[in-house]
């Protein structure tokens, strides 16, 4: 089975959206710690785009194997490899970022 071609898209997308978000916290940090106003709006609107990022990375179906490999049952430790610890270390990694955006912005929670 095939990922559908937006699945294909957004996975050529991810890596450029994340450096993108990642560039928009820093900046947004350094205006909120000068006392500008818009500072904590850019804090929140990339480390949420952040998070949504790490989220919607780790539901990505896995890469296909190379045409010449032959198919074969590989296995716990390849499921586990390929399939189950991306997605917990995605779906972590959103976890993270919202618990990060909640002690920068000093909210109730963190």
């Amino acid at each position: 089975m095939t990922p559908s071609p937006i699945i294909s898209k957004l996975k050529t997308y991810f890596p450029i959206l994340e450096i993108v978000c990642i560039a928009g916290f820093v900046l947004g940090f350094l205006l909120k710690k000068q006392d500008y106003p818009i500072g904590g709006e850019i804090v929140m609107l990339s480390l949420s785009a952040l998070a949504g990022i790490y989220f919607l990375s780790a539901y990505l179906p896995p890469d296909a194997r190379p045409e010449g490999e032959p198919d074969q049952r590989l296995g716990f430790m390849s499921l586990l490899g390929r399939t189950i610890a991306p997605k917990v270390l995605g779906i972590g990694s959103a976890v993270m970022v919202v618990g990060i955006l909640f002690a920068v912005q000093q909210m109730k929670g963190s």
